[in-house]
């Protein structure tokens, strides 16, 4: 069920998202950031050495502080969102976190990427 229903948001998003990965309830969503990179690598942010890796932080913020979802990558591969739900995981919290993913692409993820970094400064002071 959880694979089918992210199939469905491949598909509703097929520049961003190039793939579902994984077994069982070890799930993988492997984003196409290449486009975004592109336009990023323009801003010249000393700090930031792997556009990769800022992307997928803001959409780990993004899921964690708008949707209370807890995800993570590993930085051999920042593309992938690691998702791993507990065995006991019912359709509706699926529901609901495939419904997250889809409202959170909506934004956009330059978008995204623009409130990670302002809301990393903010934190600062």
């Amino acid at each position: 069920y959880f694979f089918e229903k992210l199939i469905q948001l491949k598909i509703k998003y097929p520049k961003i998202i190039k793939e579902i990965v994984g077994k069982g309830l070890y799930i993988g969503i492997v984003f196409d950031f290449i486009h975004y990179e592109k336009h990023l690598k323009k801003i010249n942010i000393p700090f930031i050495t792997d556009m990769k890796i800022v992307l997928m932080g803001s959409i780990i913020r993004c899921l964690y502080r708008e949707y209370g979802l807890l995800t993570h990558f590993t930085p051999p591969r920042p593309d992938i969102l690691v998702i791993m739900p507990p065995l006991i995981i019912k359709e509706s919290e699926i529901d609901y976190f495939v419904d997250s993913i889809d409202k959170m692409l909506k934004i956009g993820l330059l978008r995204l990427f623009k409130k990670f970094l302002i809301g990393n400064i903010k934190d600062l002071f």
